[in-house]
């Protein structure tokens, strides 16, 4: 992902706050590191709500269902039951 300055003003934010904790980041990096786990978990955490919308909206199907459309995509059969 490339800087944007609105990225760069994210993690000014994110900065700022962390020097308000007890005890502050010990350095710039420690800080790079924190806010980039954090932007990792917001991802994840994002990624299964919506995950979750799908499920609850019919938007998914069991691993059975997916197996026998792929295999009647490429004309196969399948010798499991």
């Amino acid at each position: 992902m490339s800087v944007t300055p609105q990225e760069l003003e994210r993690f000014h934010r994110f900065a700022q706050e962390q020097l308000g904790t007890d005890p502050p980041p010990q350095s710039l990096q420690e800080c790079l590191d924190k806010w980039s786990a954090q932007r990792e978990y917001d991802e994840t955490v994002a990624a299964v709500r919506e995950a979750e919308a799908d499920i609850a909206a019919g938007r998914v199907m069991s691993v059975d269902e997916c197996v026998s459309s792929i295999e009647t995509e490429l004309g196969l059969t399948s010798d499991v039951q």
